[in-house]
């Protein structure tokens, strides 16, 4: 897990919490995260708060978080803390609101989770173009975009064969089942055959991976080609990225 996993995860088992009353800017929970900033009390706006809050239980030494939008993106830019959108950093729109990127979406869009969004901490999908982006140097192994790694074995034979089919949901168990028990150097993957019918397409495998890191790629690698003793061919592509329609964009989640 990456900083910016780590990040992420804290942040989204926030989703849910609410101010009490609704629109005070306080609650239990609230003045937690506003006790995080440099400004004392309660009763405030608390979008920063919340940042701050997730970055400190994340061990991401940093003071840069201001109840104040303006003031939080001064600090970014005269601290160099700036960078490319990715996983557990912040956007900023300066005097107007923050809030952590969770995932990318596809285009300037991004996933987000956010405090003080509608009275409550929440998922929303933002396009972020124009804002300041924090990203402190803790989160810097979370790459911008994530690649995927994979090596091939050119050299394999293409053979594929189908077993079953199986019918029905026990069919279907019974399916996943055979596929769950496939040697390891084989693909298998469950496929409806026909309606109601259900197989596993099976081969020898050509293709492995993908990887989340080079180096989990390069040890499984390493495996194989002990087993099969010719050249495997190593490369990575770019990690999928989930799209956001334009409905979608500011809806909380």
């Amino acid at each position: 897990m990456t900083k910016g996993d780590e990040v992420v995860k804290i942040a989204l088992g926030e989703v849910g919490v609410r101010e009490q009353p609704p629109g005070s800017n306080t609650g239990p929970r609230i003045k937690e995260y506003q006790a995080a900033t440099d400004l004392g009390g309660t009763g405030w706006p608390w979008c920063s708060a919340f940042v701050q809050w997730v970055w400190d239980r994340a061990k991401i030494p940093t003071a840069v978080c201001s109840a104040s939008t303006d003031v939080f993106a001064s600090r970014v830019r005269a601290t160099g803390m700036t960078g490319a959108p990715r996983p557990g950093a912040a956007f900023i729109i300066p005097g107007v609101h923050t809030g952590l990127i969770v995932a990318l979406a596809g285009g300037s869009n991004a996933y987000t989770c956010e405090g003080n969004s509608g009275d409550q901490v929440a998922r929303r999908v933002r396009d972020i173009s124009g804002c300041v982006i924090a990203v402190p140097k803790e989160l810097r192994d979370t790459p911008p975009v994530p690649h995927l790694y994979w090596f091939e074995d050119k050299a394999a034979k293409s053979t594929q064969a189908l077993l079953g089919p199986w019918r029905g949901k026990r069919g279907l168990a019974k399916a996943r089942a055979v596929a769950k028990k496939q040697p390891k150097w084989k693909q298998a993957r469950v496929k409806e055959v026909r309606p109601g019918r259900w197989g596993v397409l099976t081969g020898q495998r050509s293709l492995y991976g993908p990887w989340p890191t080079k180096a989990q790629r390069d040890a499984a690698m390493r495996v194989i080609h002990t087993r099969v003793n010719r050249p495997l061919r190593p490369y990575s592509t770019v990690a999928p990225v989930e799209r956001a329609s334009a409905e979608a964009l500011g809806k909380t989640t």
